[in-house]
Formats: C-alpha cells, sequence, structure tokens
C-alpha cells in the first residue's frame, strides 16, 4: 500500500508561478493500493482556476505533471448524416463537445423537446487531449422511420465554464 501525501503535491502548487499565496483546501493523504486509480479534490481560495495533475507511479516524484489553467468553455459540433440512409439502415447523429477545461461536460438529446435516454443514446468519457483540454462525444443511433419522421433531434450541452448551456439542432429536411 502506497501512501499519497497530498500536502506535498499543495506545497509544489503553491510554488508555481503565478500562484503564489492560492490555498487548495484537500484531504491531508489517501491510502491506496499500488496501481489504483485515485481522484482527489480541492478548492481554490480565490479566482476561477481548474487544477488538475496526472501522477503515473505510487509514490510522488517522477513521472507527475501538473496543470494550473483557467477553465476554458466547450465549443459543440453536430455531425448528422448528408442524404437519407440505404433502406432499412441505422442513422447515427453525433454531437461532440471539445475544447473544454476542466472535465466535466454533460451531454443530453431531445426530440422535440421531449428527453432522449436509453438505449439509443450513447454517450463515452471525456478524454484528455495534449494540449490539457477535454473532448467528449454522444452518439444517438435513430431507426430510419423515426428519423425520417420530419423530428427535430436536438444536442445539448452544459459544462461549469458556460454562461447558458449551448445547443445544436438537426432534421432530415437539412440534411438532404
Amino acid at each position: 500500500m502506497a501512501m499519497l501525501n497530498t500536502l506535498s503535491l499543495a506545497a509544489l502548487l503553491l510554488t508555481l508561478y503565478g500562484l503564489e499565496g492560492l490555498v487548495l483546501t484537500q484531504e491531508k493523504s489517501m491510502s491506496v493500493q499500488a496501481g489504483q486509480n485515485v481522484k482527489i479534490l480541492c478548492s481554490p481560495s480565490r479566482g476561477n482556476w481548474a487544477l488538475t495533475w496526472y501522477q503515473q507511479k505510487p509514490v510522488y516524484g517522477g513521472g507527475t505533471e501538473v496543470t494550473a489553467a483557467s477553465p476554458a468553455p466547450p465549443s459543440l459540433l453536430l455531425l448528422a448524416p448528408s442524404q437519407s440512409p440505404p433502406s432499412g439502415s441505422e442513422v447515427s447523429v453525433v454531437c461532440m463537445a471539445q475544447g473544454f477545461r476542466p472535465d466535466g461536460a454533460v451531454l443530453s438529446w431531445t426530440e422535440d423537446s421531449t428527453t432522449i435516454a436509453g438505449p439509443e443514446v450513447h454517450t463515452g468519457p471525456s478524454q484528455r487531449q495534449s494540449d490539457g483540454t477535454f473532448i467528449q462525444s454522444s452518439v444517438l443511433k435513430l431507426g430510419p422511420e423515426r428519423w425520417s419522421s420530419g423530428r427535430s433531434y436536438t444536442c445539448h450541452l452544459t459544462h461549469p465554464a458556460l454562461t447558458s448551456p449551448l445547443r445544436e439542432s438537426v432534421s432530415v429536411g437539412q440534411c438532404s
């Protein structure tokens, strides 16, 4: 069992350029098994910072990456078929949130203002990009009759860095 000393990590964060005087509130220590994932929550005393770190080894030292950055709002992209699908084929509408920080985007779907939840919605986990931002996608799978019905399908995106939710809509008439 390895003891992860979060106080050392906080001290490191406090010495980073531009963060002098920033106080983080978090647990003093955690007991974890080697190879186990650890999520340490911390709150800054001032400002609106996204603080993240990644540690490859169970003992503090080599392999630790620390990032301090301002929150970044996501952009929203909606991808739909450009033409009618072949007879009997399922239609996939893809919604993508990209360029956001910190993690925590929520993607959801509506059909003519009615929430869609269930096996036709496939939302993946967010993925951290090399620039420190995140990307996440959700796929709405529809049968050909449902897609051709003329209903409007809307992807909704919420994130802490947004002042109001984003949304993009599509229907079969817009894609032909």
